[in-house]
């Protein structure tokens, strides 16, 4: 079965603006109860050693997972390949176990990077907070499991479906239970919990009926992880350094930074599609083919996204934040963090797909050494800016876009090793674009100068640039067929 291009770009672009809309008014609820303070400076310092020490898993098991997957449903046949489902699922919850015991153990270690500017009492209070993240982090890996089952099988509603689920789930647990900021991490569990119940049921009905007759392959299983395992940690340097320096931010920071992090990843995970490609270039056939029009894609996508951004992050930010405990100092700074965070988002968002297939293929090298790169970066730059310059939480923010920017280009390089090129056409349509896309941001915005800041700007703003964008479209129509035609399937 094949799937055309526009439909999955169509169903995951859907789904993903109704999820990174319930998201939203999840974050709008947990500022709007706790403000920008330091309650949730403790909760976002842990989610960084939570995201470092356990959930990074999640993504590297969802790969290694897909890949083998894959490579069983083409060597052996869909009934083999269905037939491993469940020993997968079952391995997964002995892996979240070992990730919860892991967690515990190298807490202590990265506490003394994430909190080194911290007083004892925060640290005492970190220490006592980690103890509410265990069930999210047992559940992670469980999660995304059960994701690369069902992408593997080309069951992407069941996926879109649990994306919602999770954070439906974990969105009602906050409305309902926010006494204490302990209940955060308790309610993102819940999403998960709810989600992991919705994936087992396809999973469960996909595989009933074949025996079960192969162990799980721990050792080649184990040797991949390894692999990804070790380039990622490079990037965990950088966040230990990056959070080094947040930790003497003052009060109030690392919560904006948190918020315009999670800003920045919505948005991402929308024009990247949810990484809902990762199964269509698992296949070897064509693959450069379908990797160089996804990326053209992407691009456009992107920096369309990053544009209007730029111009709206005020309202954004308005609109987001118009209830509770949020000061206009507050509005001002995060306006200020998310315009200059999204000029980042365009690279980092086309550097995606090309990482991906590198890891696909076993190619760990070039991820390593331009992430080794960007922890220097990040040692050398944020010292200046923190230390000398004393730009506070701008200055994590300049080094976001300065990294995004450095990966893209060393991914861009990169793509050579994997037979990507790109056409004339394609380059001189995203060339067009770039133009396009600023001169219909600079008008949306003129156009929302003559309303009320907020929802009104933000609803003018998004029309006229939604308007100037379809007809841009309309008129490179060809080009985009172009882009959109082939199909991505078996």
């Amino acid at each position: 079965m094949k799937r055309p291009f526009y439909r999955v770009l169509l169903s995951a672009t859907g789904v993903t603006v109704l999820v990174q809309l319930l998201a939203l008014y999840r974050q709008t609820l947990v500022t709007s109860y706790f403000g920008v303070g330091r309650d949730l400076d403790m909760f976002w310092t842990l989610y960084a050693i939570a995201n470092v020490s356990a959930f990074g898993m999640g993504v590297i098991v969802e790969s290694a997972y897909t890949a083998l997957l894959v490579e069983i449903r083409e060597k052996e046949g869909v009934a083999e390949f269905r037939s491993r489902f469940r020993r997968y699922m079952a391995a997964s919850f002995l892996m979240g176990l070992a990730i919860v015991l892991g967690f515990q153990a190298i807490f202590p270690i990265l506490e003394f990077f994430f909190a080194a500017g911290f007083s004892q009492d925060e640290k005492n209070f970190l220490g006592e907070l980690r103890y509410w993240f265990l069930l999210w982090v047992f559940l992670i890996i469980p999660y995304y499991a059960a994701i690369a089952i069902l992408k593997s099988d080309w069951r992407f509603s069941w996926v879109f479906v649990s994306e919602l689920i999770l954070v439906l789930g974990s969105t009602v647990f906050i409305f309902f239970g926010h006494e204490s900021i302990r209940n955060v991490p308790l309610a993102y569990a819940a999403g998960y919990a709810a989600a992991i119940l919705v994936l087992v049921i396809p999973i469960w009905l996909a595989s009933r009926g074949y025996a079960n007759r192969v162990v799980f392959p721990w050792k080649e299983f184990l040797r991949r992880v390894s692999s990804h395992y070790s380039a990622l940690q490079v990037t965990t340097l950088n966040s230990l350094i990056e959070r080094y320096w947040m930790s003497y931010i003052p009060a109030g920071g690392i919560t904006a930074l948190g918020i315009t992090q999670q800003l920045v990843m919505g948005i991402s995970g929308l024009l990247s599609l949810r990484d809902s490609y990762m199964s269509p270039i698992a296949l070897e056939q064509g693959r450069a083919e379908r990797l160089q029009r996804l990326i053209t894609g992407i691009t456009v996508i992107s920096l369309g996204g990053a544009a209007f951004v730029v111009i709206a992050a005020n309202d954004i930010v308005r609109v987001l934040l118009m209830y509770g405990k949020v000061s206009e100092t507050d509005v001002e700074l995060l306006s200020k963090l998310l315009s200059i965070a999204v000029i980042g988002l365009a690279p980092s968002t086309m550097a995606v797909p090309i990482w991906k297939m590198h890891q696909l293929m076993g190619r760990h090298r070039a991820f390593i050494y331009t992430y080794f790169i960007s922890a220097v970066v990040t040692a050398l730059l944020g010292g200046v800016l923190i230390y000398i310059l004393k730009m506070g939480a701008v200055a994590i923010v300049a080094v976001w876009v300065t990294n995004s920017i450095l990966v893209f280009g060393f991914a861009f390089i990169s793509a050579k090793s994997i037979d990507l090129k790109f056409s004339k056409q394609n380059y001189m349509f995203v060339i067009r674009s770039i133009c396009a896309f600023v001169f219909f941001a600079l008008l949306a915005s003129f156009f929302g100068d003559f309303v009320q800041p907020g929802m009104q700007a933000l609803i003018g703003s998004s029309i006229c640039y939604s308007l100037l964008v379809f007809v841009f479209m309309y008129r490179n129509r060809l080009v985009v067929q172009s882009i959109v035609k082939g199909r991505i399937g078996r």
